[in-house]
């Protein structure tokens, strides 16, 4: 109720309860039944003992007994007590959203945001500088000494054969001066 007097708005409130009062009796009635069964067990083991020729055997079967009703009733305390405690404690979960009268203005100009904004946007584009050369250095570069040596290589070859004398021509024949068609020497 304090914390909802405080509130500019509640848009909503949950209450719940689990009533454990049927629990915490029941839980006292059997730990009444243990104990009455402890001490009736006690009794027994004090027979068994004064008892001439008694058994060991029946004397660890009583002690057993006893040593599980005993660790029942402190299991059974210890449940009381959580329940006990339970009564104690109360969750309370409060979830605040401030009011528009409690949200700051919005300032329009703001000369550290524009130099902040400035900042990121000076970083954002050193960066885009130095990934545009790693691409170059790693892919455009090597790329490029490539084809040129393709082309180089085209080149050199395409040269060589323009060069080259044609296979398929005869040689010259050497120089021969005319001869005289009458047979005589000239």
């Amino acid at each position: 109720d304090e914390l909802e007097d405080l509130a500019h708005e509640v848009r909503s409130r949950v209450l719940g309860s689990e009533d454990v009062t049927g629990q915490a009796l029941d839980l006292d009635a059997r730990l009444t039944n243990l104990r009455a069964l402890e001490v009736e067990l006690r009794e027994l083991l004090t027979e068994v003992r004064t008892q001439p020729g008694a058994s060991p055997e029946n004397l660890l079967a009583v002690f057993d007994r006893i040593s599980q009703t005993r660790g029942e009733i402190e299991r059974f305390e210890a449940q009381r007590d959580a329940l006990a405690e339970l009564v104690e404690l109360a969750t309370v979960t409060v979830q605040l959203t401030p009011s528009d009268a409690a949200k700051p203005l919005a300032n329009p100009w703001s000369p550290t945001e524009i130099g902040r904004q400035a900042a990121r946007t000076l970083v954002s584009a050193l960066q885009t500088l130095v990934s545009g050369l790693i691409w170059l250095a790693v892919a455009i570069v090597p790329l490029l000494a490539l084809a040129a040596l393709v082309v180089g290589s085209v080149w050199a070859a395409r040269r060589r054969w323009r060069r080259r004398p044609a296979a398929t021509a005869a040689p010259p024949e050497p120089h021969r001066p005319p001869s005289d068609p009458l047979g005589g020497d000239t």
